[in-house]
C-alpha cells in the first residue's frame, strides 16, 4: 500500500483546515494550547535536565514535565481534532494500513511550526508518534512550497570532536568520508 498523508494546513494562527484522501474539513478554529510557562519547562526539560541534572529537585521537576508533556499532547490533540470534520480524517488516516503515514503541518506562521507536534496525543490511545504503523511528523514552510531548497547543494557541515590528550586525534577524514558517500 502506498504512503499516505493527513495535512494540517494553517491560515493564519487560529484556523486550520484538517484534509486527508483528497477531503478537507474547511477552515475550522484553532487556539494553540501551549502557554509561555509550557515551553520554558519543555526548554528546561530537554536542554538542562537532561543534559544537567543535579540533584532530586531536579528530578521532581521533571516528572512534573512528563506528566504535563502528556496533558498537552491531549489538549493540543482536542485543539485540532475536536470537530467532527476533523476527527473523522483522523480516524480515517489512522485506520489506513500504509507502511508510511505523515502527518504534515502546513503553515506561514512559525508560531505554528514551533509547536511540539511530536507531543500529539490522542486522549484513547497514545502519542501519535509511537503509533504502529509509525506516524511521521513532518512540517511545511512557504519556503518549502516555493520550491526554494532549504539548504545549499553542498551542505556544510560543523562537527566538534573532543579527545582526550590520550587518545588518537580524529581527523576530518573520518568524519567527511560517510557525508560524502551519500
Amino acid at each position: 500500500m502506498s504512503d499516505v498523508e493527513l495535512s494540517l494546513r494553517f491560515s493564519g494562527n487560529n484556523q486550520v483546515n484538517v484534509s486527508f484522501d483528497g477531503t478537507g474539513s474547511g477552515a475550522l478554529p484553532f487556539a494553540n494550547p501551549l502557554t509561555a510557562k509550557d515551553r520554558d519547562s519543555i526548554r528546561w526539560y530537554i536542554e538542562t535536565y537532561s543534559a544537567h541534572s543535579l540533584d532530586a529537585p531536579d528530578d521532581q521537576e521533571a516528572k512534573r514535565i512528563e506528566a504535563r508533556l502528556v496533558e498537552i499532547g491531549k489538549d493540543l490533540f482536542k485543539a485540532v481534532f475536536s470537530s467532527g470534520e476533523a476527527s473523522e480524517r483522523f480516524y480515517d488516516f489512522r485506520k489506513s494500513e500504509a507502511e508510511q503515514r505523515v502527518l504534515t503541518i502546513d503553515a506561514q506562521d512559525a508560531s505554528i511550526l514551533s509547536i511540539p507536534w511530536e507531543l500529539l496525543h490522542d486522549p484513547k490511545g497514545v502519542f501519535l508518534v509511537r503509533e504502529r504503523p509509525h506516524i511521521s511528523i513532518r512540517r511545511k514552510s512557504p519556503a518549502q512550497r516555493a520550491g526554494v531548497r532549504p539548504f545549499p547543494s553542498r551542505p556544510r557541515i560543523a562537527c566538534i570532536c573532543s579527545s582526550l590528550s590520550a587518545a588518537p586525534r580524529m581527523g576530518a577524514s573520518l568524519i567527511r568520508g560517510p557525508i560524502q558517500r551519500r
